[in-house]
């Protein structure tokens, strides 16, 4: 194919990546799974956001109203929509690979170099950003994690501090833009912590040892390490 990688929306959901990008991403060594990351993640970003609706849509009524249909599928293609969906995939696509536990950010300038250059890309294409755009995308998402990143500091000392509020706010926060397993964790940690304040304590179920009540016996541990660094 002429693309490294096409998301096709029907009949079937499918991506699908060209063996010409495979050798790319090999050519970069240890890095290899983590370029095969950034491109996959860009096409699921395109799924899971929904970006081909007016084409799904299109197909589904072709038969009954092609005006429509038509008028839809113009839609869905113009200039300005189709560099908004590339630049919003790009930036999600480079979340999605670091949620999947990958390393996108220091390869990927080097990545769109090869991908280019293998595939005779101009660097300005008509309705996506351009290659140095792509590689600002980055630099503008890593500088989100960074941030992302503090705020989780603030939420593992939130529930160090016992201000359970605030670490709830913290990681439902996170949780918006990088939905991962350890947010998850320490928003219930803090959201259970914070229960057990409302259950009165009697001499026989509290144990001056611990902060929380004996009776409760499911371990609430915090996870202090993120994929966010």
């Amino acid at each position: 194919q002429d693309s490294p990688a096409i998301y096709y929306p029907s009949p079937i959901s499918t991506i699908s990546l060209d063996k010409g990008l495979l050798s790319i991403c090999n050519s970069l060594g240890e890095n290899s799974t983590n370029a095969l990351s950034v491109v996959i993640a860009h096409e699921l970003a395109h799924y899971y956001t929904d970006h081909t609706f007016c084409t799904d849509f299109a197909f589904a009524i072709s038969k009954n109203n092609t005006e429509l249909s038509d008028k839809l599928k113009l839609l869905s293609k113009t200039n300005a929509q189709k560099l908004a969906i590339e630049t919003e995939a790009d930036q999600k696509g480079l979340f999605y690979a670091c949620i999947a536990g990958y390393k996108p950010f220091n390869m990927y300038p080097k990545l769109l170099d090869a991908i280019y250059a293998s595939y005779n890309l101009r660097d300005t294409n008509n309705g996506y950003p351009t290659k140095q755009e792509r590689k600002d995308i980055s630099l503008m998402a890593q500088k989100k994690m960074e941030q992302l990143y503090n705020t989780f500091l603030e939420g593992i000392e939130a529930n160090k501090n016992e201000d359970y509020d605030k670490a709830i706010e913290c990681f439902e926060s996170l949780n918006r833009i990088f939905p991962s397993r350890e947010n998850y964790n320490n928003l219930g940690v803090a959201k259970t912590r914070k229960a057990l304040l409302y259950k009165v304590a009697t001499s026989e179920d509290y144990n001056e040892d611990y902060k929380f009540k004996k009776r409760f016996e499911y371990p609430l541990e915090v996870d202090i390490n993120s994929r966010l660094n």
